[in-house]
């Protein structure tokens, strides 16, 4: 056994897992379970799929050696991550609410520097009451430090 042949199965049975949930399928373990979490609480299916089966390996680890143990827990993260990869998708996308007082310099930054385009919504505060200028953009993971470098004070 090695380390190569852990890694392969989960990356394979993670895309599998993937493909077969995104089809709106079932393996009929504890991917019923992660579905209906997921539904309940916005959980990740990998995550609960990772936490279902750690349990089970936890109880299993009892009764075998700790290497195969250790292997099987290489296995069941690598299928949980690419399982969460598969669902989600490689282009992972994140809504950015900003509210400044800044709104106008900060939009031109993120049209010219990052090449996104920016919706200027007119909100007010419920506290103060003051109206107040909101942008609304939509970035990928990797775009959204640079916005969070582009708002934030230096």
């Amino acid at each position: 056994m090695t380390l190569f042949s852990f890694l392969l199965a989960g990356i394979l049975s993670g895309t599998a897992v993937g493909i077969t949930l995104k089809s709106l399928g079932s393996t009929g373990g504890t991917d019923i379970l992660s579905v209906a979490l997921r539904k309940l609480f916005s959980v990740r299916l990998g995550t609960t799929t990772l936490v279902f089966n750690c349990m089970v390996l936890l109880a299993g680890a009892l009764f075998f050696p700790l290497e195969k143990a250790m292997y099987t827990l290489i296995y069941i993260y690598v299928s949980a991550r690419i399982l969460n990869l598969v669902i989600s998708g490689l282009s992972q996308r994140k809504a950015v609410f900003i509210v400044s007082n800044s709104a106008e310099g900060i939009s031109q930054k993120i049209l010219e520097n990052i090449n996104r385009g920016v919706t200027v919504l007119n909100g007010k505060g419920a506290y103060s009451g003051r109206d107040e200028k909101v942008l609304y953009t939509v970035v990928n993971l990797r775009e959204l430090s640079q916005v969070k470098q582009l708002v934030s004070p230096r």
